[in-house]
C-alpha cells in the first residue's frame, strides 16, 4: 500500500510541477513580450542613434525624432508599387551616415505635421553609397534598374531621378514624379540645396491644386 502510494503522489506532484512551470513560462514570456521594443521604437531608435553619433563625431547639434513621427521605411522595390497607388507619395531619400540626411530628418518631420501629411517614406540609400565597386556591369545594370522604376513617369519640369545625388526629397502622384529636388539644384551636392524652399514646395503640391 505503502508503495501504491507513494506512486500516486509521485504523479500528482508531477502533474502539479508541469502546470506551474508552464504558469511560469507564460509568465516569463508575456513578461519578455511586453518590454520588447515595437517595429516603430526600434525604427526611431536607428535614427536617433545615428543622429546621435554623427553629433558626436562632428560636433552638430541635428534634432533627433519623437516616437510619433511621420516616418515609415520602404525598399525601392516596393516603392515603385506603392507610388502607383497613392494619390500622394512622400519620399526622402538618402542615407543614415549622410549628415543632411541626418539634418533634414526632424525638420521635415515637422514640416510634415504642419501640413497635415501623416506619412513621408524613407528609402534607404546605402544599397548604392555602401557599393565599392560601382563600375561593374552587374551594378549598372541594377542602378539602371532601380531608376527607371521611379522614372516610369515624371512631369516635363522635373529631373529624372538619380540614385548617385544623396539625399533627395521625392513626391509621386499616381505613378508620376511631380517633385525631385535635384531638379531645383545647379550643384550636385545636396548640402548646398536650400531644403526649407524644397521642403515647403513639395509638401504644399497637394494644398496647391485645391
Amino acid at each position: 500500500m505503502r508503495s501504491r502510494n507513494k506512486k500516486n503522489t509521485k504523479f500528482i506532484w508531477t502533474k502539479e510541477f508541469i502546470i506551474l512551470l508552464v504558469f511560469l513560462l507564460v509568465f516569463i514570456g508575456a513578461a519578455i513580450a511586453l518590454n520588447l521594443p515595437t517595429s516603430k521604437e526600434r525604427r526611431v531608435n536607428r535614427l536617433n542613434d545615428a543622429i546621435s553619433t554623427y553629433n558626436t563625431a562632428n560636433s552638430t547639434s541635428y534634432s533627433t525624432l519623437t516616437e510619433e513621427n511621420v516616418y515609415k521605411e520602404i525598399s525601392h522595390d516596393d516603392l515603385a508599387v506603392k507610388k502607383n497607388q497613392d494619390a500622394y507619395t512622400y519620399v526622402l531619400y538618402g542615407s543614415l551616415s549622410d549628415g543632411t540626411f541626418l539634418d533634414e530628418l526632424a525638420k521635415i518631420n515637422t514640416a510634415a505635421k504642419n501640413y497635415d501629411i501623416d506619412l513621408v517614406y524613407i528609402c534607404d540609400s546605402s544599397w548604392y553609397t555602401d557599393q565599392e565597386d560601382k563600375d561593374t556591369v552587374e551594378f549598372r545594370t541594377l542602378v539602371d534598374q532601380k531608376q527607371d522604376a521611379l522614372n516610369k513617369k515624371v512631369d516635363d519640369d522635373q529631373k529624372d531621378f538619380d540614385v548617385s545625388l544623396g539625399t533627395t526629397l521625392l513626391v509621386f502622384k499616381s505613378d508620376v514624379l511631380i517633385f525631385n529636388s535635384q531638379t531645383y539644384s545647379s550643384s550636385d551636392s545636396a548640402s548646398e540645396y536650400d531644403w526649407s524652399k524644397y521642403v515647403n514646395k513639395a509638401l504644399t503640391l497637394n494644398k496647391n491644386e485645391n
